[in-house]
Parts: C-alpha cells; structure tokens; sequence
C-alpha cells in the first residue's frame, strides 16, 4: 500500500527488504547467472544434431508451458500456493519464473539454429519457425520492460538506498504478457503439428492438447485482466 500523504516511506516488506541485488552477490546466485548468460553459447557450439533438436523440444516446451505461462497467474495469487504470499514475493516468484522460462526458451532457439545451420537449411522458413521468432522477441521486450520497471523506473529509495520493487503493477505489462504467452504457445502447436517424425494423428493430438492446455492457463487470468481495466493506480 502507498504511504499516507506526509508519512515517511515504510521499508519494503518481504525478500526485497535488503536490496534486489543481494541475491546476486551469493556465490548461488552468481554461479547461476553466469550459467544462464553462458548456456545459449555452450549450446551453439554443440555439433549433435539430434541433442540440438531434443534441446529446441524441451527447451520451448519447458520455458514456456511450464514456467512463462504459469508466471502470469503468480502475480494475482492464481498459481497454487502463490495467493498466500505477499505481494512482493509474488513478484520475486513472478520474474524468477519468467527468466528461467526465458533462459530455456532461448536456449531451444540457439539449439535448432544451430541444428539448421549444420544440415545446411535456411531459417525462418516454416509459420512455426516466424511465429515462435516473433514470440521470443515479444517475450524478451515484455520481461525486459518489467525487469527496468523492478530495478530502475519504479524502484523506490528508503533510507538513502535505492530498493528494488517487486510489487508494482502495470497494465499495459499484463496484457502484453498475456499476448506475448499465446503467440508462444500458438507457435509450439505449429510446431507440433508439423512434426514430421510424428504420424498424422499424433500431430493433430498433440497440438490440440497442447492448445487446449495453454488455452486453459491463459484465458481465465487474461479475460479477469483484460475485463476489469487499468488498475486506478500502480504501486
């Protein structure tokens, strides 16, 4: 909640009390920055063809139905387990999320360019190949406005120390989000259905379900989003 007018600022509650970066200067967190920064490379340099194709697979599937899309419910307490926690820590959760998903889903990209570049194909040929390009890139522009959101634009500065916020909320990201999240999954089931290790009926199952799943995460907390507006202030 915002300060009462004249009121000095309150401390921030929950895990960012101590300054975003905090957790980045442990030896844990380091290392697992570092990790992050330096897969998509280890996974260019790779030469097996069928492990790139299996990283593209899991890699999109994972980062996006299994941690992106279920970040978009975390913020309003709809992922199970997340409405008991405080805001702030929703928002923790929330960017943990997406960044891992991001990770994995960049990873899956690097992986099947490199995969198309050793069996001499060119890129960006197939609707799967456009729609999951455009969809990365949607994703990334959405996290990186929400990451400079955290730590710059609506940070907020108690005591003199400038303090993440992990709490704020912004419209406009939301429903960006959302759209970002289906033009993935859409560009999944286009994957899918396109397998063609796959026979005809396998890839028409799996896609179905594939869209039906994502269908089921996404639309009740984008349509509550959407419907009910802008909210009347941002933290």
């Amino acid at each position: 909640r915002a300060n009462p007018p004249g009121d000095p600022p309150r401390p921030l509650q929950g895990p960012t009390a101590a300054g975003g970066m905090d957790a980045l200067k442990t030896p844990a967190g380091a290392a697992a920055a570092a990790l992050a920064a330096m897969a998509p490379y280890l996974v260019y340099k790779a030469s097996s063809a069928p492990a790139l194709f299996l990283a593209h697979v899991v890699g999109g599937a994972v980062g996006v139905m299994a941690l992106v899309i279920p970040a978009t419910a975390v913020m309003r307490g709809e992922l199970p387990g997340s409405k008991a926690l405080s805001r702030q820590a929703r928002g923790m959760l929330h960017g943990g999320m997406v960044l891992a998903g991001l990770t994995l889903a960049v990873v899956g990209n690097v992986a099947i360019y490199r995969n198309k570049e050793l069996h001499g194909k060119p890129h960006l040929t197939s609707l799967h190949a456009k729609v999951g390009a455009f969809a990365m890139l949607w994703m990334v522009f959405n996290a990186f406005g929400g990451s400079l959101s955290t730590t710059m634009l609506k940070a907020r500065t108690i005591a003199g120390k400038n303090q993440w916020n992990f709490g704020w909320a912004d419209w406009p990201h939301r429903v960006s989000g959302f759209g970002a999240a289906m033009a993935a999954s859409g560009a999944i089931a286009l994957g899918v259905y396109g397998w063609k290790g796959l026979s005809p009926n396998a890839r028409s199952g799996l896609a179905a379900v594939e869209a039906v799943a994502a269908a089921v995460l996404l639309v009740p907390t984008a349509v509550k989003t959407i419907s009910k507006g802008p909210p009347k202030r941002s933290d």
